[in-house]
């Protein structure tokens, strides 16, 4: 704004103001985005701190950027709110400091940087995300909180550059964002966060699970190995991730190219020797469900499609019979035997080390 304008008028709900050479008026409506009161489609509100004003900014089909801070007299839209007027404290500046949009892939997030302690907005592909920020002098930690626990807990370190997730977990979680892929999106959230902020490498322990509620029975199965075995790729390889340890993956690999006529050899030769009151049900069924996947037109000899096929049986995730089958290829102890390793691999206990590299 020039000097030539002076505000007038201020209210719940607009503020006017009058150019003092030519007596123009113009108007700056309020709004929330709260949900209840929506800018007309393709507007966002914007917060000039040093103006103290709202303007409103529009990306037109060419892609052209407009900014509008007052509608013009033949064209009023009503940006106010509908619901009964309320006091809205004009100087919104530390609120609007403390939120972070995303999507316009704005440096400005750096201000996180000289953002005290607290709660803090990040808005990302649509959904408005509350977290709360502690800024200390080594690290910056942003924690996304759920119903008993952390949604996400992320680290940034700020001298070396480098970026952690501490903790991933949505299953019944009460999480914010959208209600499906939720994993995904917090990803691509701290994604997003690194890229602005210019961090060189992302890292974490994967132990990423799905996880199922059946009554009061709850089952989680691992999703590196699943993932794995459906695609060749972890869950987190799929998102942008690489092992810190390649041996690892080698020997997962290695374990899926296991032949499946093998691991039936083995039970069939050793059943009677073998078989307890505790694993007696679950051998019997996984070489029921071998013999099963013997006739499926997709039947291939490897451990990796006996797998997707148990998880894929009956078109779901077949939970039960997939954990029944994993039991019985790495038995718990109270099962008192184990398939040879000149077989089946023995399997890697360490949740691995995965990292992301960012280029500059």
């Amino acid at each position: 704004m020039k000097q030539k304008w002076k505000k007038i008028h201020s209210s719940s709900d607009k503020i006017v103001w009058l150019n003092s050479i030519n007596n123009q008026r113009k108007i700056c409506y309020f709004t929330y985005e709260d949900g209840k009161t929506p800018l007309p489609e393709g507007w966002k509100r914007w917060f000039s701190s040093t103006r103290r004003l709202f303007y409103y900014t529009y990306i037109d089909n060419n892609g052209r950027k407009q900014i509008k801070w007052s509608p013009s007299k033949f064209n009023q839209h009503d940006y106010s709110p509908k619901e009964e007027p309320r006091t809205i404290d004009l100087d919104l500046e530390d609120d609007v400091k403390r939120t972070f949009n995303l999507d316009l892939k704005d440096p400005d997030l750096k201000r996180i940087y000289d953002t005290a302690d607290g709660n803090i907005k990040l808005k990302w592909h649509g959904n408005t995300i509350p977290c709360i920020l502690e800024n200390g002098s080594y690290a910056i930690f942003i924690k996304i909180i759920g119903n008993d626990y952390n949604c996400l807990t992320f680290s940034f370190v700020k001298a070396e550059k480098i970026a952690y997730i501490e903790l991933l977990s949505v299953f019944e979680n009460n999480c914010p964002g959208p209600e499906k892929l939720k994993g995904s999106f917090f990803l691509g959230l701290v994604d997003e966060i690194c890229r602005q902020l210019e961090v060189k490498s992302l890292k974490l322990s994967d132990e990423s699970c799905i996880t199922s509620k059946k009554g009061l029975k709850v089952v989680k199965v691992g999703l590196e190995f699943l993932s794995l075995m459906k695609y060749g790729r972890s869950w987190y390889e799929r998102h942008g991730f690489v092992y810190e340890d390649q041996r690892r993956k080698d020997i997962l690999i290695q374990i899926s190219k296991t032949p499946i006529s093998r691991i039936k050899q083995f039970f069939t030769d050793n059943f009677r020797k073998i078989a307890n009151k505790d694993n007696f049900s679950e051998i019997k069924n996984t070489l029921l469900i071998i013999a099963e996947y013997e006739k499926d037109e997709q039947y291939t000899d490897l451990l990796s499609g006996f797998l997707t096929y148990v998880w894929n049986k009956n078109n779901s995730n077949n939970f039960l019979e997939y954990k029944g089958s994993l039991s019985v290829l790495y038995p718990p102890r109270s099962y008192e035997y184990n398939i040879p390793e000149d077989i089946l691999p023995a399997f890697p206990t360490i949740h691995p080390s995965m990292i992301k590299e960012f280029s500059k």
